[in-house]
C-alpha cells in the first residue's frame, strides 16, 4: 500500500470515527465502551448498528436518484445495455430519439454479463436495452421488443434433421470425447439452462 493511499485510509478512519462521536453526543448516548482491549456496542449502539444497513440503503437510493435528476435536468439520458442485445436496431433507437427529443444527448453505457440489469437496479441509467429473463427484476418495467429464434446444428445423419420445430430437451447433445471436462461441463450447463427457457 503506499504512503498517500495509508494516509487517505486514516483520514477516512478518523473522519468516521468523529461522525460516530459526532452521532453519539448529538444523540446524547453512549454507543461504545472502550477498553484496552477494543471497544463494544452499548444496547443503544446495537440499536443504531441494526439499522444503519437500511440507512445506507436508502441513501444509496436517494444519492442515485438524484444523480438521475441532475442528468436528466442537462438533457442527457443514460442508457445502459448488453452485448448482443438489439445491436442492429440499438443505432436505429438512438436516432429515433435523437429526432423526437432534439436537444437531448444519449450516454450508452455497456454492462459485462454479471450485470444483467445493465446498471438499471442499481440506478446508473436511466433505460436499458437488456437480453431476457433479468433475475430480480422487482421495481423494473420491462417491455418486450421482440423474441429471437434459439439455434442447433446438426449432422445430416441426426435423427431429428428435417424437423422444423426442436425443443431443447430433445436434443442429444454430445461433446467429442477428447473435449476437455470443463468443455464438456460448459456445454451441459448451456444444454440445461435453455431447457429450463
Amino acid at each position: 500500500m503506499s504512503t498517500v493511499t495509508v494516509r487517505s485510509f486514516q483520514r477516512v478512519i478518523s473522519s468516521a470515527g468523529e461522525a460516530i462521536a459526532n452521532a453519539s453526543n448529538a444523540a446524547d448516548v453512549k454507543l461504545f465502551t472502550r477498553s484496552r482491549a477494543g471497544m463494544t456496542l452499548t444496547a443503544a449502539g446495537r440499536a443504531l448498528a441494526a439499522r444503519v444497513p437500511t440507512l445506507l440503503s436508502r441513501w444509496d437510493i436517494a444519492f442515485r436518484k438524484t444523480q438521475a435528476a441532475a442528468r436528466m435536468s442537462e438533457k442527457t439520458l443514460h442508457v445502459g445495455f448488453l452485448a448482443a442485445a438489439a445491436n442492429e436496431a440499438t443505432p436505429e433507437i438512438v436516432a429515433e430519439f435523437a429526432r423526437r427529443r432534439p436537444g437531448w444527448k444519449t450516454r450508452m453505457r455497456q454492462a459485462d454479463w454479471g450485470d444483467p440489469s445493465a446498471g438499471l437496479a442499481q440506478g446508473l441509467v436511466e433505460a436499458a436495452i437488456l437480453r431476457l429473463p433479468v433475475p430480480d427484476a422487482v421495481g423494473l418495467h420491462i417491455r418486450e421488443l421482440f423474441s429471437e429464434p434459439r439455434w442447433v446444428i446438426l449432422s445430416a445423419a441426426h435423427r431429428l434433421t428435417g424437423r422444423d420445430r426442436i425443443a431443447a430437451s430433445t436434443v442429444a447433445w454430445r461433446v467429442g470425447e477428447d473435449a476437455d471436462p470443463a468443455v464438456r461441463d460448459f456445454v451441459s450447463c448451456c444444454v440445461d439452462v435453455i431447457a429450463k427457457n
